[in-house]
């Protein structure tokens, strides 16, 4: 197994009443939505990590503003942590971007895993959903409207 916990850069990016979310379908919960971003890649900055994931998964060209909310993910199962060593244990910084307009979007070329595509959802409908992280849910608007950063805590599944 391995010894590392992974490092990611995660988006809350809110336009027009409604917040950026990737549609997934799991293996084990089938579909749930997620944050855009992923992992942190080795002496690059959070900030960098969260812009280039974000274009890999929409296509968008985001402007970080702040960060926003951290969280950690364990997974006890040793089953899980058998089959995705490199993913049992998780940081997650999240931070509050915005579209940059001033950049045409491209073509999204790398899609996060169980990624169906991106979808735009009201804010008013994200608590409804089954979302990831699951200490974002019911807690999206308090991230939202906070100016310093929110530890949402540790999650073990």
């Amino acid at each position: 197994m391995a010894e590392n916990i992974r490092s990611t850069a995660k988006a809350i990016i809110v336009r027009d009443g409604r917040v950026l979310l990737n549609r997934c379908m799991g293996e084990r919960i089938g579909e749930y939505y997620s944050l855009p971003g992923g992992g942190q890649h080795r002496f690059e900055p959070l900030e960098d990590a969260v812009r280039r994931e974000c274009l890999e998964e929409s296509g968008l060209h985001v402007r970080v503003l702040r960060l926003a909310a951290v969280c950690e993910e364990i997974w006890d199962d040793p089953v899980v942590r058998a089959k995705h060593p490199d993913y049992c244990h998780r940081m997650m910084q999240i931070f509050l971007c915005e579209v940059d307009e001033s950049r045409p979007p491209e073509e999204a070329k790398e899609p996060d895993y169980q990624m169906i595509e991106p979808v735009w959802v009201p804010l008013s409908e994200v608590d409804a959903l089954p979302l990831e992280p699951r200490l974002l849910t019911h807690q999206l608007r308090a991230v939202l409207d906070g100016t310093a950063p929110l530890f949402l805590g540790t999650i073990h599944c």
